[in-house]
Formats: C-alpha cells, sequence, structure tokens
C-alpha cells in the first residue's frame, strides 16, 4: 500500500515563499478584493489545491524553481515566452486556491453550486426566445452589409 503524501509536504518552503511572490503580483488586491498575501495563498489554500490535484505538484514545484530569485515580472514574461505549459499551471494554482476562498467567494458573490429544479413539463427557455434559432442559423454578415465598411471592418 502506498502512502499518498500530505498536500503540506508536497512543496518546499522556498517554493511556497516563491509562490507568495508570484501570486503577489498575478493576485493583488483590487477593487475591494484580498490580495493572494491577504489570504495567504501559498499556505493552507494551496495545499488544498494539491489535496484534490497532487499529480500537479512536481510540475509546480519545477515551475516555481524556474522562477527562483529573479524579478517576478520579468521571469512570468521568459514563462510566457518558453515554457506556457509551466505559466498556465502557475495560473491555474494560484487561481483555483484564491477563488476556492470562502472570504473571495463572499465578496465576488459566488454562492456555490445550486441545484436548479427543473419542470420537465415546461419548455426550456431557450426554445421560446430565440436562442436556439440564433444558435443554430448566425446571421450572415456578407448579406447584412454591402460592403466592409458598413460592417466596420
Amino acid at each position: 500500500m502506498t502512502v499518498r503524501p500530505q498536500p503540506e509536504e508536497l512543496l518546499e518552503t522556498g517554493h511556497r515563499v516563491t509562490l507568495a511572490a508570484v501570486a503577489d503580483v498575478l493576485l493583488p488586491s483590487w477593487k475591494g478584493l484580498p490580495s493572494a498575501s491577504d489570504i495567504e495563498l501559498s499556505g493552507k489554500p494551496v495545499d488544498r489545491v494539491l489535496s484534490y490535484a497532487p499529480e500537479l505538484a512536481p510540475r509546480l514545484a519545477a515551475s516555481l524553481s524556474a522562477v527562483g530569485d529573479r524579478e517576478i515580472p520579468h521571469a512570468l514574461r521568459e514563462m510566457l515566452e518558453n515554457d506556457r505549459k509551466g505559466l498556465d499551471l502557475l495560473l491555474l494554482v494560484c487561481c483555483a486556491a484564491y477563488y476556492m476562498q470562502p472570504s473571495v467567494q463572499e465578496r465576488t458573490g459566488y454562492r456555490g453550486q445550486e441545484a436548479e429544479v427543473i419542470d420537465r413539463a415546461e419548455l426550456p427557455a431557450y426554445l421560446e426566445d430565440g436562442t436556439l434559432e440564433r444558435t443554430v442559423a448566425p446571421p450572415n454578415v456578407a448579406r447584412e452589409f454591402a460592403t466592409l465598411e458598413e460592417a466596420g471592418l
């Protein structure tokens, strides 16, 4: 039987320090929302994410090692050009840890998933409001405008 490591054991302290710095650049305080450091994202919030997906930990650690002690914006720009998957993983983990926090959910108005009661006898709104028709048959821009200038192109 293989013993699974605890989420808090999946990232070393140095990686957590780097993650905190990266997360503060990606998720600063804004319009009443807390910053990543306000919610201590590199602690329990990231552990929660890694408890759901521990397989992300080795690649996350590698991405954080690539950032190292460099200036964070410069390191992220370099990752955008040379290691898009590593950058995407940093974004995924930071955003998941951030938006899973109750204080962030409360401030954004997210109440969690809610069960919706569906009356099987009632027609869905998309059948009555024309949404389905617009989706199935989108307007033909070429027929609606005589020239590209009229279309604003």
